[in-house]
């Protein structure tokens, strides 16, 4: 057995996430950020390999970042920024979809992938493509290496970054009866990506030919403004084929033979850069470059299985996304060869190259500071001085991002227990300070509350939004944890303050709702302005990642009751922006994208296991794509890899998972390690799990007898652990009780408890809807929402909306053969569309249509869609309802749909005739909604009239 063949037999690959051969998708997904590409980093070079085995990209950025114009989005100006976007770094990116042919002498030419091959990780990190012809094996793998140990040219205690280049490596073998000769080729694009992408253009466009290129002692060296790449094929020779440079080795194999071959790619912001990484790259050949950074990663990460009664499968799967999304969060960090960060990108490819999005940096952070605490130092260093807009007309312009920093040392500390650290940077120190101190500046007159205005790009809808101050508070507990270690006195007055913005979060922002009492999503305090929505309604808004990370901080237990109210009311039409028919929250109160950050608060915002289970399958169907990556804004099943990987959501599902999943909570310089699980797993081993610098074995079982928990600590100290039971068969819900024991150095300690058992009680939301909306049948029907979807398909934008219709059976008895007519103006054509997928609209009909037929269960839902086109002179991405009709406390009566047009006022009229069978008799249910044409400014004027501001 060859080398390669034992790496393939002992590297773990991921049962789900695996992506076969598609070479359709690249043509119609623009943005490099949207292309199904196994990405992987080193912390110096990001890079991304295709299903089509190509090395579709890898880039490193320059030695400058600078400040970027945020808010200022003229489209005349060469660099626009929206209000979250805060600081950009220019990139050298090889955009040259590199792929290897082997051109037999028979005449025939094989590529490296082909229809039947297979794209996925080997040992979670690796990207590799799996081919197989009649005769003959070929597996591709790209690896940036991270470097064998620390030195001089690294961080100080790890072996990052690694350099600023890759190997493309090719493994042939030999599988038929006859010798194989023929010449290997090694191919690429002349493509080198601009500095800027354009939104809705492909990144093809905004690629550009190299203006000089040269080889030289078998490098191909090519330079643009934006910088350098170098190719050294090995054992190949660099020629000219129509213009195009390519290299090419003589093969011949034997049967049964194979070999490894292998393409040092290197880009650089200067041509000392392309030398500095193919000296590192010289140093070792592929498979030990592998098994380098196959051994850094093991180290880092440990050795983690977890399991679930309820579902073995969905379980693994959880792993799995777990150490994708923290990898992929990792690969959003780039530094310079001392460690000192250069970008943080969103996404990793984000959709803007190189940007940075401020709200991500601290969620990311947050992702492998556990197991990457020198890395933590790094970001902490870099975002104390990028939490704020160079400039912005507001001093509180985003809370969120302003506190990032205060959260992520906070953490450091816990995990390292290191307040050397701190003494030694006084800076670090001193803006940790001023950053607290200019918060709590802002604050409410006679409150303890802080407002802001945006928390990324959105507004956040309240002035005094509820996830900005439990984020707050969190920030507020850590940075007083910080003072109380580093001897300062002003630790107590920040719990007190603390404290009192609790009791003002309690005091203003909980009202009676329909689950219950809940949580409104923040309060204005009578300080409306033109900027925030009116609070005459409950919202949640899609985008935040802290009301729902709450009892993870531990402002909330799991059951309090307003909390858990207000996530079912997320999961419910109540919430104007809820969508049914993908079951998750839009961005805003009135509309906007799917969030994939939505989808991660949907799931941990639940308490029950069967909860979990059905979140998390939601999430995987919605919005989780072949590679495991958690997408920002996924629009259909068939449509999930939508603008970037979701790096907030991502990361806040890893702090979820380690906290409440596993259980885990670490508090370094206390040597404490409490373990009390809440999540749908019921056992897990994490072998040679790190915590900061410590090293654990942690094993963790639920049976009915029992539950037990054993850890060995491999540290150097004794730590007291202590291990929460909660009853047998609950999620979050029921009492903890407490077992503790010291885990002495290199002992095992074994800690076992029973706290009884626990029946899963469920709050059937269609249930609880249909109490408050249904009509004396028991049913529900009407539009749902304000701003409705429009058409964007992989290639084309569309002149047509969805057009939507929520049907719920609060009755005692099944509807069956269920079918709605539609009949509409003459200036709409109407095509049903097919549930929970994003198709293309080519059949649509004028004048009626009639759905097709299904039944409903009781105490169920079911979304009733259509595409909606228009004339060319309306506009379908801006078609509104004046009414949501499910808000609670409101009349259920419909509303009027609104369509932009610059043209003369029309109207009409929708008619929507709902048949059903009940208990043996068919039945009808009669609809009208009036349709009427504004202008955007008209509209959008009478949009704030029932809404208030609009981002």
């Amino acid at each position: 057995m060859g080398k390669f063949d034992e790496l393939l037999n002992t590297a773990y690959i991921s049962k789900k996430f695996r992506a076969e051969y598609d070479a359709e998708s690249y043509s119609y997904n623009k943005a490099l950020s949207e292309r199904q590409l196994f990405t992987q980093s080193n912390g110096r070079v990001l890079l991304g390999q295709d299903t089509m085995g190509r090395l579709h990209f890898i880039a490193t950025p320059h030695e400058k970042d600078y400040p970027l114009p945020t808010m200022i989005m003229d489209n005349q100006n060469h660099i626009t920024a929206c209000p979250g976007m805060y600081y950009q770094v220019d990139l050298t990116m090889f955009f040259g979809k590199a792929r290897y042919e082997l051109r037999l002498e028979d005449g025939s030419i094989l590529p490296n992938a082909c229809s039947g091959s297979v794209t996925t990780y080997l040992n979670d990190f690796l990207p590799y493509t799996k081919t197989e012809y009649e005769n003959l094996t070929m597996d591709t793998v790209t690896i940036a290496p991270v470097l064998e140990k620390t030195g001089r040219n690294s961080m100080k205690t790890l072996p990052l970054p690694g350099p600023s280049g890759a190997v493309y490596g090719l493994h042939i073998k030999n599988t038929g009866k006859t010798e194989l000769r023929g010449k290997l080729v090694l191919r690429f694009d002349n493509a080198f990506m601009s500095k800027y992408e354009l939104a809705g253009v492909a990144a093809e466009e905004r690629s550009y030919p190299y203006v000089y290129s040269q080889v030289d002692r078998n490098l191909l060296l090519m330079q643009r403004p934006e910088g350098y790449t170098g190719i050294h094929a090995k054992g190949a020779v660099w020629i000219k084929e129509e213009e195009n440079w390519i290299a090419y080795k003589e093969i011949c194999l034997k049967p049964g033979e194979e070999s490894i071959e292998e393409s040092y790619v290197c880009v650089a912001e200067k041509p000392d850069g392309i030398s500095a990484a193919l000296s590192i790259l010289y140093m070792h050949d592929m498979l030990d470059w592998i098994k380098i950074t196959e051994h850094f990663w093991e180290d880092r990460l440990g050795k983690l299985t977890v399991g679930s009664q309820m579902d073995q499968e969905l379980a693994v799967i959880s792993r799995d996304m777990h150490i994708r999304n923290i990898l992929d969060d990792f690969n959003c960090v780039q530094t310079d060869e001392t460690g000192r960060v250069l970008i943080h990108w969103q996404g990793a490819p984000s959709h803007c190259y190189g940007r940075m999005w401020g709200i991500d940096v601290e969620p990311t952070t947050l992702s492998f500071i556990h197991i990457l605490p020198e890395l933590g130092q790094k970001l902490i260093e870099y975002m104390v001085d990028r939490n704020e807009p160079r400039f912005s007309i507001y001093p509180e312009h985003s809370v969120p991002i302003m506190m990032a920093p205060l959260v992520m040392a906070g953490k450091y500390m816990e995990y390292t227990g290191d307040r050397e650290y701190f003494i030694e940077n006084p800076y670090v120190w001193e803006r940790l300070t001023e950053i607290w101190n200019t918060i709590v500046s802002f604050r409410a007159e006679g409150r303890n509350l802080v407002p802001s205005r945006y928390s990324s790009d959105g507004i956040v809808m309240r002035r005094y939004d509820h996830g900005t101050n439990v984020k707050f508070w969190y920030a507020s507990m850590l940075y007083a944890e910080l003072c109380d270690v580093l001897g300062k006195e002003d630790g107590a007055a920040v719990r007190a303050y603390a404290d009192k913005l609790k009791q003002d979060i309690l005091d203003t922002m909980i009202k009676e709702g329909p689950f219950g009492p809940q949580f409104t999503g923040g309060t204005n305090l009578g300080e409306q302005e033109d900027f925030y929505m009116n609070e005459d309604f409950f919202y949640y808004d899609g985008e935040d990642s802290s009301s729902v990370l709450a009892p993870v901080y531990g402002i909330y237990d799991y059951t309090f009751e307003p909390w858990l109210n207000y996530h079912r009311f997320a999961r419910s039409v109540f919430a104007s922006n809820y969508d049914p028919e993908m079951d998750v929250l839009r961005w805003f109160p009135y509309g906007g994208a799917l969030d994939g950050t939505a989808f991660v608060s949907a799931l941990g915002g639940v308490i029950t296991k069967r909860e979990m289970k059905d979140a998390l399958k939601n999430m995987l169907d919605g919005a989780v794509d072949e590679t495991g990556s958690l997408y920002w804004w996924p629009k259909a099943e068939n449509m999930r890899r939508m603008i970037a990987r979701c790096s907030q959501g991502q990361g806040s599902w890893i702090v979820q998972y380690m906290k409440q999943w596993l259980g885990i909570e670490f508090h370094a310089g206390e040597h404490l390690l409490l373990i009390k699980p809440k999540g749908m797993l019921d056992s897990y081993q994490w072998k040679d799990a790190r915590l900061g610098d410590c090293i654990f074995d942690i094993s963790y079982r639920e049976t009915e007898e029992k539950s037990t928990l054993i850890v060995k600590n491999k540290s150097q100290d004794a730590f007291r652990v202590v291990f929460g039971c909660r009853p047998y068969g609950a999620g979050a819900q029921g009492d903890i009780k407490d077992t503790e024991g010291m885990a002495e150095p290199d002992q095992e300690l074994i800690l076992e408890a029973y706290n009884g058992k626990s029946e899963e009680e469920i709050v059937s939301i269609p249930e609880v809807e249909a109490g408050y909306l249904a009509d004396d049948t028991g049913i529900v029907f009407n539009h749902f929402g304000f701003e409705q979807p429009f058409m964007e398909w992989m290639t084309e934008q569309r002149n047509v909306f969805l057009l939507r219709f929520l049907l719920i059976n609060g009755g005692t008895e099944r509807l069956e053969n269920v079918t709605l007519k539609i009949t509409f103006p003459d200036f709409m054509k109407l095509q049903e569309k097919r549930l929970r997928l994003w198709d293309k609209a080519e059949n649509t009909v004028s004048n009626e249509i009639t759905s097709g037929v299904f039944d409903l269960p009781v105490n169920e839902r079911r979304v009733i869609p259509f595409w909606a086109e228009l004339e060319p002179v309306m506009d379908a991405s801006c078609v509104w309802f004046d009414k949501h009709p499910f808000l609670f406390d409101t009349d259920r009566k419909n509303g009027t749909l609104l369509i932009c047009s610059e043209q003369d006022k029309t109207c009409g009229t929708i008619t929507a005739v709902l048949s059903y069978d009940k208990a043996g008799e068919t039945r009808k249910k009669e609809m009208q909604i009036p349709v009427e044409t504004k202008k955007r400014t008209e509209l959008m004027a009478y949009a704030k009239t029932f809404l208030g501001a609009l981002s």
